[in-house]
């Protein structure tokens, strides 16, 4: 047997505003983002959904990031190239680190 579960009025599709009303934080043309430690400016809107998981990222780190592309969710091209150098780069020092 199927529940329906009718939505409320408070739940919808979309990023989330600072209002909590749906929709896009900021304005067009630059935005930036905290991104592990540095801040880094992208092309665009601030993105509400975007902006949460990338503040998840920050706190959980690469395992978190690793947990998201298994489920399929991936970030801005701009945001995943930064990612991508970002955690070669922190391999990269862990790796001289251990042979030190």
């Amino acid at each position: 047997m199927a529940i329906a579960v009718k939505p409320s009025r408070s739940q919808h599709h979309g990023p989330i505003g600072i209002s909590g009303k749906p929709g896009v934080m900021g304005v067009p043309g630059r935005t930036t983002y905290h991104i592990l430690g540095e801040d880094v400016e992208f092309n665009g809107y601030k993105d509400g959904m975007t902006t949460m998981m990338i503040s998840t990222l920050n706190v959980l780190g690469k395992p978190f990031y690793d947990e998201l592309k298994k489920n399929g969710v991936s970030f801005p091209d701009e945001i995943e190239s930064f990612l991508k150098i970002k955690f070669r780069d922190l391999r990269i020092d862990d790796i001289l680190d251990s042979q030190s």
